[in-house]
Order: C-alpha cells, then sequence, then structure tokens
C-alpha cells in the first residue's frame, strides 16, 4: 500500500528478558522459566491486542539457559498452538566449548563421555 512503512521495520518491538532472569525471586530453572513464562505471554498478549490484523509477535530468546529454556519453550509453544497465535520464536543458547580430558586446548580430541 501507498504511504505505509515497511511492517518488518515499523511492527518490530524488543522485549529483553534479561531482567525477568536476574530478577526472578525463584532461583530454580522452574521457577524462572514460570516467570518468564508469563512475562513472555503477557507481551504476546498485550502486542496482539494493541495491534489487531496482521501482526506477527518474533520473539527472539537470546542465550536462553538451557534448564529454563527446557520448561518454558514447551509451555510457550503448547500456548501458542492451541490459541492459534501468529506467533515465532528463535531462541539460542550460550555457546560452549569441547573439553578434552587431557586438557588439549578445548578441541575435544580425546572424545566426550
Amino acid at each position: 500500500q501507498e504511504g505505509e512503512g515497511n511492517p518488518l521495520v515499523d511492527r518490530v518491538s524488543v522485549v529483553s528478558c534479561a531482567a525477568e532472569l536476574s530478577s526472578c525471586r525463584d532461583a530454580s530453572a522452574r521457577g524462572t522459566a514460570f516467570a518468564l513464562f508469563r512475562s513472555l505471554w503477557r507481551h504476546v498478549r498485550t502486542t496482539l491486542d494493541s495491534r489487531p490484523g496482521g501482526t506477527v509477535v518474533r520473539l527472539f530468546l537470546r542465550r536462553l539457559p538451557v534448564d529454563v529454556g527446557a520448561v518454558l519453550l514447551p509451555l510457550l509453544m503448547a500456548r501458542v498452538r492451541k490459541s492459534e497465535l501468529p506467533v515465532v520464536v528463535l531462541a539460542t543458547v550460550r555457546p560452549w566449548r569441547w573439553l578434552s580430558d587431557t586438557g588439549g586446548g578445548g578441541r575435544g580430541g580425546g572424545g566426550g563421555r
């Protein structure tokens, strides 16, 4: 349409989950996952309610702790699928290095267990 901006740029909002992860009162992965789930779900609903008509919510979860993601992602995806919402989720985890038993510079030449 004439006069409209690029929806991929104009309709993008970035939400940082770092504060939610660090301020969670429950130090367990399960408690943190539930707190993050509530925060993300609130963001999804608020975004969809405030921008009707073709809005896709894109969630980028950068360096999501694996133990938190193992609880969070199934909950979030089940809720999104049940509600049939236009939500895209991209989650990354912190990279790790192979550690060798012989201390060979972290290349993992000795195999893993």
